[in-house]
């Protein structure tokens, strides 16, 4: 149970961590 727990903080904090820079790239290449 604690490790599925861990491996699906791991994976949240990498989708936001993607999106974030998604986004930024996404800023940079409107500008």
């Amino acid at each position: 149970m604690e490790i599925e727990m861990l491996v699906l903080r791991e994976i949240a904090s990498l989708t936001a961590v993607s999106a974030f820079v998604a986004s930024f790239a996404l800023i940079l290449h409107l500008m």
